[in-house]
This record gives C-alpha cells, structure tokens and sequence, in this order.
C-alpha cells in the first residue's frame, strides 16, 4: 500500500533553504543569489515541490488505511 507522508526534507512545506546561499538571499561578494534569485529558498528537490512523498508501507495498519 502507498501512503503520502510529509517530505522529511522540507517538512510538508515544500521548500527548502538555498543549498548556495544557505537562506541569506546573497552570495558570497554580496551580490543577489543568482541560484534562488534572491529568495534564499527553493523548491524542494525531494517532494518537487509538492510536500509529501509517497512511502510503501506493509505492516498491520495498512490495510486499515492508517
């Protein structure tokens, strides 16, 4: 059975922090992050965005729909 769980990267929010700018919006001459346009964050690459990943799951509470 395939059950949706929040992405454990982004924590269901579906963004992350700027793996180039680690959020501060900047690069490292100050200039605007050129990777997030300045937004100190992206999408996140594990949920693509959506904040759930799906996960298999085969143990007593599957068939039950938990």
């Amino acid at each position: 059975m395939i059950r949706k769980i929040d992405c454990e990267d982004c924590r269901g929010i579906g963004t992350t922090l700027c793996p180039r700018c680690q959020g501060d919006e900047v690069d490292i001459n100050g200039h605007k992050c050129a990777y997030c346009d300045g937004a100190g964050l992206t999408i996140c690459h594990r949920c693509s965005g959506r904040g759930v990943i799906e996960v298999e799951v085969d143990d007593e509470y599957a068939s039950m729909g938990y």
